[in-house]
């Protein structure tokens, strides 16, 4: 689990052609684009709840997730562990099990 920035200093290279080598040559998938997890944003959609709280749920420890090691700060969260914690009664405090799944801003 090391960046990109990591990963090109131990190998002498730069962190550009680490992406480029990663994309083109293994195709390897974005981080975040892995079906088995899923962004904060998409948790908020799916809880029908603001983009920040879900990051708050997983930054507290109340949803099991984590950072991926980049820059930015890209919260994950395997979409096992979601629906555990979405249907779990006592996480229904953290959101409306009514609005799940539906359109939050209709």
């Amino acid at each position: 689990m090391l960046t990109d920035e990591e990963i090109a200093r131990e190998l002498g290279r730069t962190p550009i052609a680490i992406r480029l080598r990663g994309k083109r040559d293994l195709r390897l998938p974005a981080p975040s684009k892995n079906p088995s997890l899923l962004t904060g944003e998409q948790i908020a959609q799916g809880l029908a709840i603001d983009t920040h709280s879900s990051m708050r749920l997983i930054d507290r420890g109340i949803l099991p997730g984590y950072r991926l090691p980049s820059q930015r700060a890209i919260r994950v969260v395997k979409r096992i562990d979601l629906l555990m914690f979405a249907t779990n009664p006592m996480n229904w405090i953290y959101f409306d099990p009514d609005r799940v799944g539906t359109q939050a801003f209709c």
